[in-house]
C-alpha cells in the first residue's frame, strides 16, 4: 500500500475549507434558531439572565432581525484561509484598528502577534 503524504499547506487548505464552510450557506431556519435564545446586548440590564431575548421579539420583528443576520453573514468576506494561516503560524489576534464612527467604518485593520 502506497503511503499517502500531505503537506502543511493541504491542511491549512482543508481546515480553511471546512472554515469557510460552515459560513458559506447557513441555512435561515438555523440562524433563527441559534438567535431564538439568545440575550439581545443592548437589552441587558444588570445580570444578563434577565435579559430580553430575540426569542422575545413580536413574530414580524425577529424573523426581520433573523434576516439581517442572515444577510449579515452573507455579506461578511471570507477570510477563513486568513484565520487559518494565524493559527498555523502560533499568532494571535490583537484589538482591530478601525477608522470611521459609531461601527460604520471607513477602513479596518487586523494585527495578528507571537505571543510572547
Amino acid at each position: 500500500m502506497a503511503k499517502l503524504t500531505y503537506t502543511d499547506a493541504d491542511l491549512r487548505a482543508e481546515a480553511a475549507r471546512q472554515y469557510a464552510e460552515v459560513l458559506r450557506d447557513p441555512d435561515r431556519l438555523e440562524v433563527g434558531d441559534e438567535m431564538r435564545n439568545t440575550t439581545i446586548p443592548s437589552a441587558v440590564g444588570g445580570d444578563p439572565e434577565d435579559g430580553l431575548t430575540w426569542g422575545h421579539l413580536p413574530y414580524d420583528d425577529f424573523h426581520d432581525a433573523a434576516n439581517d443576520v442572515h444577510q449579515l453573514l452573507d455579506d461578511a468576506p471570507d477570510m477563513s484561509r486568513w484565520a487559518v494561516d494565524l493559527a498555523a503560524s502560533y499568532l494571535r489576534h490583537v484589538t482591530p484598528l478601525v477608522w470611521g464612527h459609531d461601527g460604520n467604518w471607513s477602513l479596518a485593520v487586523q494585527i495578528a502577534h507571537r505571543p510572547a
